[in-house]
This record gives C-alpha cells, structure tokens and sequence, in this order.
C-alpha cells in the first residue's frame, strides 16, 4: 500500500514519489540476465509435494478476489481466524503430552510442566488401555508403553493428585477407549465436588483415523458410530466445554502424505461422521461444535502456516454447505510436532526443526500446540528436553509477542496466494475420497493408502538424492557424536505389577451387577444419556476396571473391519538403519567400513571432491582415509592397498580422468578385483568407457545417495 502524508498546501503526496515504481518484466529480465540461460521455472521455481508452484516474488495480482483477502479476522471464512481479536484476547493453549506409565510419575510431571507454564493438559492411554485392555488382559511391552496405565479409579485420583481440572484444559487421547476414559474423569470430578461445566478441551477419537494407523478396529464401525453419537449428546447436555469427536490427521502426514492429503482426508472423514451422526439423529448444528482436528507440523515453514489457515476455511465452506451456522463453522485446531522429519542421529537438531514448526502453528493461528522435546524418539524425555519443548512456546508468547498479533501473516501476498491453492488442492483430494465411496470406502479400497504411498515414495527418492536435506542425517553427518541414553519403562516388572494389581481390584470390586446396567444402557440408543453417565459412574464408584468398561462399551466381539493400515515411517529411518548397520559392523569387525580417497595431484586438483566424497560418504557410518595428493599413480594405488579399504573413490579433475581413471582402475583391479572403485565427478563422455574398465560408480550432485552407500555398505561388510 502507498504511504501518503500531506504536505504544506494541504496536496496529497506520496512519501517516495521521486522512485519510479519496477515493473516485473523489468524485474524478470534483469534475473534472466543473471541465469545466463538456465530455465527460469526450473531455477528458481519450486514444487510442492502436491505440485504447487511456489514463485521466487509474489504480486499484488496474486490475491486478487482471494476469499481471505475480503474477510477480516474473525468471520467465515476464517481463513484469518476464528476470533476477531486472535491471539490478543485468549491465545493458544500450551500444552505437552505426558507419556509417563504410572500414576504417580504422570502427576510428578504434569504438576510441574503446570507450574512452569503448562494450560492444557493431555492424558495419552498406554497401548494396552488405548486397545480396550486391563494389564492382566495384556503383555509386556504393552503395558506402560506409550502413555498411561490407568486401572480403575485409584490410578485417577493419583495421577489428577493436587491438580485443579477445572483450571486447565483437557486433551483425552484414549484412542477407541476414549469414552471408557471419560466414564473414569466424570467420576473424578464428582467424587471431588468439581462440575462437570467446568471441564474444557477436547477427545481425540477418530475410528477411521485409528483403521487407517492399526489395519483393524476393536469394534464393528456401526458400534462406534453409535458411541460416537452418544458422546456428542454426552458432551452437549453434561460436560459442553468438551469437545468429544477428535479428527487425527496426523497419520496421513506421517505416513508420507502431502499438506493437501492430510487436509483432504481429515475433512473426508469429518463428513464420513456428519453422515452417520446424522442418521442417528443429530443436527449439523449438534455435531460441528463437538469436533475438534489435531494436525501434524512439518519444516516447510510457510506451508504449514498455509496449512493451518487452509484447514479453517476448508471446514467452514463444509459446515456452511451441511447448513450449519456461523458458530458451528468455527474450527478448533491442535497443532502437534511431526515425527516425519525428526532425526534420531544429530537429535540437537530436532530442536530447530520443533522451533520453526512451532512458529508456523503460531503465525497460522492455532488454538492449542504441542511441542515435542528434541529427544522424543528416544523413549521418555527428560527434565531439561520437556522444559526446552515448553519454553519454546512461552518465548513465542512473551518475549516474541505472539499473543500480541491479529493474524500475523494476513495481506502477504506469498501466504494468501500459498494458503488459496493449498486449499483448492485439498478440497480436491476431497473430492476424490467423496468418488471412491467416502473415507471408510476409501480405506477399505487401499485408495488413500496407495496416494500417499506415491507422495512417500517421491518424498524418500528427493532425500535419498538429497534435494530434501536433515543436517545430520542424509548431510552434515557427524560420526563422533555421543547419542542420548534410550529411557524406555522396564516393562516386565511394570507389567507384572500392574497386572497384578489388576487382578487384585477385581477380586475385591462390587460393580458386576451395575456393569451389565450400564453395557444395557450404553447398547440402547434410545437410552436417555444421563441414565448411560449415571450407570457409568456408578459402575466406576463401585471399582469397574478401565478395560471393563470398555467392554460394555464396545463389546466383546472384535471388529470385522480388517484393511493393510498406512505404513508409518519416518523419512530419516533408511539412513539411520545404515548408520547403525556400520556401528554393528564395526562392533564385530574392530574395523568401521573404509572408504580410501585416491586424492591425485596437487591440492587445488583434489581438494574440492575430496571434501564432496567426504560429506557423501559420511551420513553412511564410513570411515574415510583422506590422504595428501599423490604425484603418481602406483603410489595411490599402493597406499590404497596398504588401508585395506574396500572401496576406493578417486578424485581428480575432469580434465586428468581421461588418462588417470584407466590406468588406476586396472592397476588396483589387478592385485585386489574386489575393490570397488568410485570416480569422484560425473564425466559424462567418459562415463561408458570407464564402467567397461571396471569402474562400480560415479558420486556427484544428482547421485542416488541413499541407494550408493546402501550398495557400498553391502561391500564393505564382509
């Protein structure tokens, strides 16, 4: 926008109107100047994973009759946010999640994070609670393992121990068991005088979500739709400030999915529930408030703010088209860390990728965000990675003032233009889960695990030929770094014990009879709800177990529906599975896999592909012998004799292959036929000719290198 100010004579005048304004042929003709006839579109043009392009500069024409260019903040459709005032008035919710197994750790550190600037707070099941199980119904390594183990009632007294609930919110990650886990809460608050009004935030409860992640379901669909509608009447008439339909689009973007999929497929499965709860006879108006979505945040930092605002709009033409109101248009978002792109190798690093990930929620306007600690995949955090995760977003509050900004990003031509298109890529994919039958169809089919399986597979081949770079993983790999200690629960003497202690509640516990009242009520649809809430509680007063509970919830008989789930694989894995093959290599051998550099001629000749094989080689675990330049052939190759090494990478210049690549190759194939030979480079005319002397393969900028040190490794280990 053109500044003006008024000048003596009262005549409007632009503050800079002795600058002529550019044109952009202007600008573009002085930037092809500069590329000296490389392509335009393929320098400084970029893709996408879902094929957008996103220009070097971005002009106002960009954004022309955009819809989030014509709506403030605060109104449909809430591309800029769901509140007028964003984050100036109630901004994001802090939160972490807290996987510790027992009780008494859980509230160790829940109390903690809450006093040092935690405001929601999550209760994650372990597997065995998040299946429908009791410990004595389950195994080790089950028990305990990725959240908590909660019993019956006594385990919620400890674990919610000195903490107010009626002052934080809530997040209820409990899986399909979810409403087994509210049954539990509700009796916490009313055995401790706390109402139920005053409990806030939300479930995450997603069957499809959970059939797209596991391949099976613990009941029928129609089961769960039917609890699913008795959660939304639940939440609306006894607990409204929770929200009880979770959308969990996070296995869409960790199973290797584009922005656009993770999008399209959550909205596929909001509708996919808006159509069952409303054959169960509920209103558009009843079920859009009851949902909340929990997205995964990547690197790519103004992709995910287009994300997070994509997503608003997206829900609210949805809602809007199902004939909902304003209000019910309103999306409540949870922002959480990706595991796609964290790294177990050069793990510091995980912390900036969470920081530029945080931000973006941040910027895009999220309502909660969880950071996760830089040492998440290692088991258990520590003290000092969670208060690292937490201050992470207390330093965006107070000291970037983030909760001081209406939609930061609003009027960037970039990020308006970025959002626009992401959301019409999205609402596409919708479209397309909507002509395979709906997102239950489509699963069932493989469709949306066959699309994202293609984006994988695209996204793994860019960053095994680093086009996508992991300081630390694929490049920049540092072979001396010390990794943190794996703290993982020990699960047998925790199984053991908490089994035990399960057996011992049931031994004792009185609610046989109030468990078969509250299964009849909980199977009836035609039950009035605060009978079902009352039996529930009843039952869970009287010692019900968690996984008795689920029981009469879900019932005995397992799910039939049976599909192959979406594979759910950080990017990074392939490389780190080398990095630990070389470390399990050298552990036996006493000798790391070598790679001996025949650096010929003086420095200035070999230096610069020297360093090149060095850092291609690295993030494989090689060991590299980088000697000094040799004048002569038959000194190289017998220094590259005397290493032992079995791969040899020669490095020299174009201009010297010609006659140097032969005559080292025959000389060292001679005495060792095994060695493999690299030529550092890509002499393009030479390339046939020398494969035909017996040259095993070329490093350079467009190398597989991924596949490369995979074959070489395989070499090297013998």
């Amino acid at each position: 926008m053109m500044i003006e100010t008024m000048d003596n004579n009262n005549e409007e005048k632009g503050l800079l109107d002795e600058f002529t304004v550019p044109a952009y042929e202007e600008w573009l003709a002085l930037v092809e100047d500069q590329l000296k006839g490389a392509p335009f579109e393929k320098k400084l043009v970029s893709q996408t994973a879902e094929g957008i392009s996103i220009q070097p500069i971005y002009l106002r024409k960009d954004v022309q009759n955009l819809a989030s260019q014509l709506s403030p903040p605060g109104q449909f459709p809430f591309v800029r946010g769901t509140n007028a005032s964003g984050n100036t008035h109630e901004s994001w919710a802090i939160s972490q999640a807290n996987r510790f197994p027992t009780a008494e750790a859980f509230n160790q550190i829940a109390s903690r994070d809450i006093a040092n600037g935690l405001t929601s707070l999550q209760i994650t099941l372990d597997d065995a609670g998040r299946g429908g199980q009791d410990p004595d119904q389950s195994t080790s390594g089950v028990v305990g393992n990725n959240g908590l183990s909660i019993i019956n009632s006594e385990d919620m007294i400890q674990a919610f121990k000195g903490i107010d609930l009626s002052s934080i919110q809530v997040q209820l990650e409990g899986g399909m068991n979810g409403y087994a886990l509210l049954m539990l809460m509700l009796e916490y608050l009313r055995k401790h005088k706390i109402p139920f009004e005053a409990l806030c935030g939300g479930m995450v409860f997603d069957p499809l979500a959970e059939l797209a992640t596991s391949g099976a379901l613990p009941a029928s669909l129609a089961t769960l739709f039917d609890r699913m509608a008795q959660l939304v009447q639940m939440t609306r008439t006894i607990v409204p400030g929770l929200k009880s339909i979770g959308i969990d689009a996070r296995p869409y973007c960790e199973g290797g999915g584009s922005s656009a999929q993770e999008l399209g497929f959550a909205m596929a499965s909001a509708v996919a529930y808006f159509r069952e709860l409303q054959q169960r006879g509920l209103t558009t108006d009843e079920i859009a408030p009851a949902m909340n979505f929990t997205f995964a945040i990547g690197s790519d930092f103004f992709l995910e703010i287009a994300k997070v605002r994509a997503a608003r709009h997206l829900w609210a033409r949805i809602v809007a088209l199902l004939g909902g109101s304003e209000s019910s248009q309103k999306m409540t978002l949870h922002s959480v860390s990706a595991r796609y792109n964290k790294s177990i190798y050069d793990p510091y690093v995980n912390m900036l990728r969470t920081t530029t990930e945080a931000f973006s929620s941040v910027i895009g306007g999220s309502d909660i965000l969880t950071v996760s600690p830089f040492d998440d995949l290692f088991g258990l955090p520590d003290e000092m990675s969670r208060r690292v995760a937490r201050n992470l977003q207390i330093v965006l509050k107070e000291e970037c003032h983030g909760n001081r900004v209406i939609d930061p990003s609003g009027g960037s031509w970039f990020v308006e233009n970025l959002t626009d298109q992401l959301g019409q890529a999205a609402w596409s994919v919708f479209q397309d889960v909507e002509k395979a039958g709906g997102m239950a169809e489509a699963l069932k089919t493989g469709y949306v695990q066959n699309a994202i399986g293609e984006v994988d597979q695209k996204r793994r081949q860019k960053f095994g030929q680093r086009q996508d770079v992991a300081v630390g993983t694929n490049m920049y790999a540092n072979l001396s770094e010390v990794l943190p200690e794996t703290r993982q629960p020990d699960f047998d003497p925790l199984w053991q014990t908490r089994a035990a202690a399960a057996k011992e509640v049931k031994s004792r516990h009185s609610a046989t009879s109030m468990l078969a009242q509250f299964a009849k009520l909980a199977g009836d649809r035609a039950a009035k709800i605060t009978d079902v809430v009352d039996a529930g509680i009843q039952a869970v007063e009287q010692g019900a177990t968690l996984g008795e509970l689920s029981a009469c919830i879900l019932g005995e008989a397992p799910g039939q529906e049976n599909i192959t789930p979406i594979t759910i694989q950080r990017k990074t894995e392939a490389y780190e599975t080398l990095r630990k093959k070389s470390t399990e290599i050298t552990s036996r051998t006493g000798k790391a896999p070598t790679v001996f550099l025949a650096n010929m001629g003086p420095l200035r000749q070999h230096k610069s592909r020297a360093e090149f094989s060095t850092g291609f080689l690295q993030p494989g675990g090689f060991s590299i012998i980088n000697p000094d330049g040799f004048d002569k052939i038959e000194d190289a190759v017998s220094a590259a004799l005397e290493s032992k090494a079995p791969i040899v990478v020669i490095c020299s210049t174009d201009d010297t292959y010609p006659d140097l690549v032969p005559a080292f190759t025959e000389e060292i194939k001679k005495h060792r036929p095994d060695v493999m030979v690299l030529v550092a480079g890509y002499p393009k005319e030479h390339v046939a000719r020398f494969q035909e002397l017996g040259v095993d393969d070329f490093i350079h900028l467009k190398a597989d290198n991924l596949q490369i040190l995979t074959k070489l490794q395989a070499a090297a280990d013998i």
